[in-house]
């Protein structure tokens, strides 16, 4: 760390935070004279979050923190501090507006390279890889409801789940055929995970990252709100609003 940051200005305080430690995982904070740093280390089964977070952080340098350096043979990244709040600490709904906004600008950005994104080992959640899984669920669940031992809940016979497995079908099939384009998505964008400030929106902890239809991911977004306990009707309205400009 020390030898990252001196030719940038800073120096080390002293003062260290280890947020998680374990054979796979490990989470610190630094304390700088300038930004805070934090360095990140994966293993399986997250271990694809390193070569993700290189990628949306060299080429959406607006919307991920920095890296800083890397340490390849560790997994491990070193970044600036996001500057702002945690989402999940603010209350007003003006900041969760700014966060929609964000979040579609980025997925925007992101259109045309949603290959570099998937050969850093992002989820495929396009219609036609999705289809392709629906009858290995379908046969797996089967299975589950045959071992089930525990009534209630009923378990599912093979005819109601083939009946899900059509709808998921149709599903799918309407979806393709808006034509909406596949973008970089967040299958874990819970408020604790974007950071806000008056000038930018960061996003955070890329392991749950994909390519496919970008609404998904405001579908998480929009579920947080509501889950906060102040979202009525109109508060949701013009959080739709505010991700759906971009796009328009």
């Amino acid at each position: 760390v020390e030898t990252v940051i001196e030719p940038l200005g800073f120096h080390l305080k002293g003062n260290v935070r280890q947020l998680n430690a374990s054979p796979s995982f490990s989470l610190v904070r630094f304390e700088t004279n300038g930004p805070a740093l934090w360095f990140k280390a994966v293993g399986e089964p997250n271990q694809k979050e390193f070569s993700i977070t290189c990628t949306l952080a060299q080429l959406f340098p607006n919307y991920v923190p920095g890296v800083l350096a890397t340490r390849p043979e560790w997994n491990g990244w070193l970044t600036r501090e996001a500057p702002g709040e945690l989402l999940r600490e603010v209350q007003e709904d003006a900041v969760w507006h700014r966060a929609a906004t964000a979040l579609a600008r980025l997925q925007i950005e992101s259109l045309d390279h949603g290959a570099l994104i998937l050969g850093a080992g992002a989820r495929d959640l396009g219609a036609a890889t999705l289809s392709k899984l629906i009858h290995p669920f379908t046969e797996t669940m089967a299975q589950l409801m045959d071992q089930q031992t525990k009534v209630p809940p009923a378990a599912l016979g093979r005819e109601e789940l083939l009946l899900l497995g059509d709808r998921i079908q149709s599903a799918l099939d309407a979806l393709e055929a808006l034509g909406i384009p596949e973008t970089l998505g967040h299958l874990d964008l819970n408020p604790g995970n974007i950071i806000v400030s008056p000038s930018r929106c960061s996003f955070l902890d890329w392991v749950e990252a994909y390519v496919g239809n970008p609404f998904f991911s405001f579908q998480y977004l929009l579920e947080h709100l509501r889950r906060t306990g102040k979202a009525d009707s109109a508060v949701e309205t013009r959080l739709i609003e505010s991700y759906r400009a971009p796009w328009e």
